[in-house]
């Protein structure tokens, strides 16, 4: 599913998801988030511009038990790019 407003949000795939974990790793540049709808581990970039607010929009959803919008680059990526 795609979905955006602007002409970068056109090039972010999006999905809703419920966060179902979030690894603070101290010695490396992301922490890792883990979604009940996926068995994979996605990375959280540290230096991304919008890091606090993903992270705490993130933490927010994990407490209420509520999906999220996530979006990545692609549907391989798996770097968040964005947290709507």
């Amino acid at each position: 599913m795609t979905r955006g407003k602007t002409e970068k949000d056109l090039q972010h795939y999006c999905r809703q998801m419920t966060v179902a974990n979030i690894r603070y790793l101290a010695d490396a540049d992301y922490d890792e988030v883990l979604f009940l709808e996926s068995a994979r581990f996605y990375r959280l970039i540290k230096l991304h511009s919008d890091y606090g607010s993903m992270l705490e929009k993130l933490r927010k959803a994990h407490a209420d038990g509520a999906a999220v919008e996530v979006c990545f680059s692609s549907v391989e990526d798996d770097c968040i790019e964005a947290v709507l």
